[in-house]
Formats: structure tokens, sequence, C-alpha cells
């Protein structure tokens, strides 16, 4: 079985590592932008002192939450191949899932984006640019989701990461402003968010209730995108 605290322990080494990389990336990124098309016509509309930032992000903070919580309330165990790589994982129990107002696993995500904001604030950034985090994937959470293999909250491979800060599919059972509250805390640390809320006319009960002999698909009726 995976113990919470081993992993939490080899996840903030990991960390470290990913910050530096993630730093080391975006230097190159904006000097070799200056180097080869620095925007001097834009940046002729600025005032004379600019403010600089160094945009970071973070994408699957849910699927990062619900593992970690997973491991810690209930029982995990590694599936590995011959080569002793994880390739699934075996989960015993229920544990507490972001997006329904519970803090057992709220707090963990918001370590997270906390962790991770701290180690890339004391790297060294191109022209001094002040490090920012967002939780905003726009669709590379679709992506990111295909490449990225079975997690131990029971998410399976391939599978889209939830997009922004939103909780994985279906695993909110609390309503929309439960599901906000969970993020809140996150946003002490984050430049921006976004969390995507879809509407439907037919939203309550059974589905048989819901949709009637008549209808049998509920239709969007409306979009919240507070960020």
């Amino acid at each position: 079985m995976l113990d919470y605290d081993a992993v939490m322990e080899s996840l903030d080494h990991f960390m470290d590592w990913l910050a530096v990389q993630y730093i080391s990336a975006l230097n190159i990124i904006h000097y070799m932008h200056d180097k080869y098309s620095y925007e001097a016509s834009l940046m002729a509309l600025h005032d004379r002192d600019v403010y600089r930032t160094m945009a970071c992000g973070i994408a699957g903070l849910s699927v990062a939450a619900d593992s970690l919580s997973a491991i810690r309330y209930a029982q995990v165990k590694p599936i590995r191949d011959e080569n002793g790589l994880a390739i699934d994982f075996a989960i015993e129990g229920e544990y507490p899932q972001y997006g329904n107002n519970d803090e057992r696993v709220d707090s963990i995500a918001c370590d997270l984006v906390k962790r991770f904001m701290q180690k890339i604030s004391v790297l060294p950034t191109y022209r001094s640019a002040v490090p920012t985090q967002s939780i905003l994937t726009i669709t590379s959470n679709v992506v990111y989701g295909q490449k990225t293999g079975n997690t131990p909250d029971g998410r399976r491979a391939g599978t889209p990461f939830a997009p922004g800060a939103n909780p994985m599919h279906g695993r909110d059972r609390k309503g929309a402003v439960a599901s906000l509250t969970s993020g809140g805390e996150t946003a002490v640390y984050l430049r921006q968010r976004r969390y995507f809320v879809h509407l439907l006319d037919c939203a309550c009960g059974a589905r048989e209730r819901r949709c009637g002999a008549e209808n049998q698909s509920c239709r969007p009726a409306g979009r919240l995108f507070p960020s």
C-alpha cells in the first residue's frame, strides 16, 4: 500500500526539480523572444517602468488532490509491470473528493498550489520578472490527460483532466457553490484561475424524472465562467 507521508516526500522532491525545469524553460523562451522578435512597437506604448511577470500554471490540480486524498484516506495499492513501473492502482475504501467543500481534500489542493508557488518564487527569472501562477488550462487539460496513464484516484489512462480549477467530471455532488468553495483558498496564491459550470435546464433527480419520456437528453441552458 502507498504511504501518504512517503508519497508526499517524493512529490516534494520532484516539485523542486520540476520548478527548476519550468522556470529555466520560460527564461529561455523569453530571452530568445526578445533576441529574435522583440516587440518594439508594443513596448514603446508602455510606461517607463515595466512590471514584468513570468506566467506559470498548473493543470490537473483536482486529479493530484484526489489521488493524494485516496492515498491518505483509502488504501491504494500500485500495480506494477515487469520493470517495476506503476501502471495502475487498486483502491479499497472511500475517500473525500475535491469539489464538495470538504476541507480534508481541499486543504491538499491548497497545499499543492502554495507549495509550488513557493518553489518557483525563489528561482531567478529573466529580467527579474515576478513569478505568477494560474490554474487556467483552456484546452490543454485534454491533451495532458491523453498523455497521462492511470492515476491513484481511479481516473483511467487517456481521460482528460478537469479544466482549470474544476473537480473531475462527476465527482462534485453538492452543487456549484460547494464546488466553487473547494478551490477558494487557492486564490491567495494565484494570478488567475478558471472555473467552468455547465448548467442544464433539467438537472435534478433521476434521469427519468429529469428528462421525461418526451425528452431523452438534457439541453444546455447556459454557462458560467467565474475567474
